[in-house]
């Protein structure tokens, strides 16, 4: 049965290689001196390994000169280094792309992105499989519509359609089938799409528009570039009905957030969902920097 225990135990993460190193210097201009000042002691603390000290210190450097990349690579590094923090790096880092893309340590934190990627879809991939397993038995149809869908949006495409067709009853299939189709649309598999559109129940409202929405990806009509603006909203977000804030609680410490929450399977189903839903914004829009 999944738990509370199955939440904290993703903080147990995989290392990250050595990436790019820590700047107080390699800024496109320099800081101001008392965005400079918190910055250099940012990068001691980082240094003596002291990630929570580091990311106070890089914030007040970021009050002081809030559009300078180089704070937002620190933070990028700092918040990788602290188990569960792996979105909320990859944004940093993101944001420090998008504000300087002629940075001469582009290819080392491209790098850093993808592994701390690698080590957030890790962790998810056990959280989804934890929420399968529970519902491996009997479940309802509204549980099983739930499941397919967080597992299309995961990317487990195979393991949605079992759980998809395990569903008796046209009102939950077709959302779970329409999950299934735009997770097919986003890994450009149109002969996958149009099978599912062909498996969704009369009357299912997916099924109208799969060629148009297939032509818009095909042409490229919703590529969408991202700005530093655009990471910074996300990174400052405190919102919690928004599943794309990243300074919400899952986020910032996942281990206190399950313990201080409802300890039942729609809490930790939710919690999952959330998991998956951000991790696909910040994919996104790295896909489009």
């Amino acid at each position: 049965m999944i738990s509370r225990a199955c939440l904290v135990a993703v903080a147990a993460v995989l290392a990250l290689a050595p990436g790019p190193g820590w700047g107080a210097a390699t800024a496109p201009a320099r800081l101001p001196p008392a965005a400079q000042a918190a910055l250099e002691r940012g990068v001691a603390a980082a240094t003596a390994s002291s990630y929570p000290e580091a990311i106070r210190l890089f914030q007040e450097a970021r009050r002081a000169a809030s559009d300078a990349p180089v704070i937002y690579l620190n933070l990028g590094l700092a918040e990788g280094r602290i188990p569960g923090r792996e979105l909320r790096a990859a944004a940093w880092l993101g944001a420090y792309e998008a504000a300087y893309p002629s940075a001469p340590n582009l290819a080392a934190v491209k790098r850093r992105v993808a592994e701390l990627q690698a080590v957030n879809r890790a962790n998810l991939a056990v959280l989804v499989a934890s929420l399968v397993d529970a519902n491996a038995g009997s479940a309802s149809s509204m549980e099983l519509r739930s499941v397919a869908i967080i597992q299309a949006e995961f990317g487990d495409i195979p393991g949605a359609q079992k759980t998809v067709a395990r569903i008796p009853d046209a009102f939950n299939s077709c959302p779970a089938y329409g999950a299934v189709y735009w997770a097919q649309l986003k890994v450009l598999d149109f002969a996958g799409a149009r099978r599912s559109g062909a498996l969704m129940p009369d009357g299912c409202n997916y099924k109208t528009g799969i060629e148009d929405s297939i032509g818009k990806v095909q042409t490229g009509r919703n590529v969408i570039l991202h700005s530093t603006a655009d990471w910074l909203r996300l990174l400052d977000d405190t919102d919690t009905v928004n599943p794309c804030a990243l300074n919400t609680g899952p986020f910032l410490d996942l281990a206190a957030y399950s313990a201080s929450g409802k300890s039942s399977y729609q809490f930790l189903r939710t919690t999952i969902g959330l998991l998956v839903t951000s991790q696909n914004c910040v994919e996104w829009m790295l896909s489009r920097q």
